[in-house]
């Protein structure tokens, strides 16, 4: 009885038979066709014309019916199919009164990509080619997209791989990231060396947020069975929610699978080598720090190593983070005494990545802060206060 054909065969005698009976009863017999013919179109439109079953959804009469008839026929409700068409829908429009805006996509031409880009590198230090590389190969995914078919099932938008050491910036390129494809994402942080975060858990994140960019920490340490269940959401095919039984698509959704492992024996990303050769050697070196499947291997877009930056973009990395913890108290950062820079960046260098980093500026700058706001100061320096003790005599 798991034969397709088998299956439809017998679907054909069942309603055959019933329509059958019922056309003896009238008027069952007109009541039951029209049913009948109602939930084969919703079917229809929602494999084959999604648009146009949103649209119709929209109606007070027959919003209720079709989502019953998705529910029931485990069909993935209809959703807002502006983003499917090729630049259809204007990202800034407003939603209709009493309706949920739904998100739109953000970037569509080289200069939102250019302007995403440069907006990027000012938030994540030291990783310039990282940027360049991984936006590159966005943006021709995201063009890709926006000239294909609606009707057809289609892959995750991207799935990209940042490996390197905890406390290089990858997790804050992946959110950032997140938030600019769509307005109105939302960005899910998962770790998947969890088995309970498994396919389930993504594919119920999915339906409730079709536009979540999936960040996935501790990919190194995933299961064989979760990797099993990311293959057949990157291979485009819907995929059914274990709680509701509908149908779901993952078209909308981007994923970073964040690999907490040394990358420095990487290859480096090149403008001039992106989107082409040298992904099998990548693939290999991934490979070596982790089990990987290979047909998930080559479904990946990228795969972009992480290393620590050179001490000077170090020291901007930490005057930044030093930035974000005056304005958590309404303050702004001024000078900072150059003996702090470079004692942070000697212990950035000998753990290899800026992962305690935060904590120390927030113990470094407690005694500060605490007096600024206390006078009222919007403007703050940063002295070493260990080197003026000494020159005090203390």
């Amino acid at each position: 009885m798991n034969n397709p054909i088998v299956q439809v065969l017998m679907l054909f005698v069942g309603a055959y038979t019933a329509l059958n009976v019922l056309g003896k009863v009238p008027p069952l017999d007109k009541i039951a066709t029209i049913l009948c013919g109602l939930i084969a179109a919703i079917i229809w439109m929602a494999n084959y014309n999604r648009s146009l079953l949103y649209s119709l959804a929209q109606k007070p009469v027959l919003g209720p019916v079709i989502n019953a008839v998705c529910k029931l026929c485990k069909e993935q409700p209809p959703v807002d199919p502006s983003m499917d068409a090729a630049g259809s829908a204007d990202p800034q429009a407003p939603a209709k009164q009493g309706e949920q805006e739904a998100p739109k996509l953000l970037l569509h031409s080289d200069g939102d990509f250019a302007s995403a880009t440069r907006q990027i590198k000012e938030v994540v230090k030291g990783h310039n080619d990282v940027v360049e590389v991984a936006m590159d190969q966005l943006k021709r995914n995201v063009q890709l997209r926006d000239s294909s078919s609606v009707q057809v099932s289609l892959p995750p938008i991207g799935i990209f791989v940042f490996a390197g050491k905890p406390g290089l910036g990858k997790k804050l390129l992946a959110t950032e990231i997140g938030y600019r494809l769509y307005k109105g994402s939302s960005v899910s942080i998962l770790d998947v060396s969890d088995p309970g975060a498994g396919g389930g858990l993504l594919i119920s994140e999915a339906r409730s947020s079709p536009y979540t960019t999936f960040i996935l920490e501790n990919f190194q340490n995933c299961p064989a069975a979760t990797q099993e269940d990311l293959l057949s959401i990157v291979s485009g095919a819907p995929q059914v929610d274990p709680k509701t039984g509908s149908k779901v698509s993952f078209r909308h959704c981007f994923f970073f699978l964040l690999v907490h492992r040394d990358a420095e024996g990487m290859e480096r990303p090149s403008r001039k080598t992106a989107g082409g050769t040298g992904h099998t050697m990548v693939v290999e070196s991934l490979g070596q720090s982790m089990s990987l499947d290979k047909r998930l291997a080559w479904s990946l877009h990228g795969v972009y190593p992480f290393v620590l930056p050179p001490p000077l973009q170090q020291a901007e990395v930490i005057a930044q983070i030093m930035q974000e913890e005056c304005r958590k108290y309404n303050v702004n950062l001024g000078r900072v005494d150059p003996a702090i820079l470079a004692r942070e960046v000697q212990v950035v260098s000998s753990h290899g990545g800026f992962e305690i980093t935060p904590l120390r500026v927030t113990k470094i700058m407690s005694n500060r802060l605490a007096a600024a706001v206390a006078a009222k100061e919007q403007l703050i320096d940063l002295a070493d206060e260990s080197r003026a003790a000494t020159q005090r005599g203390y």
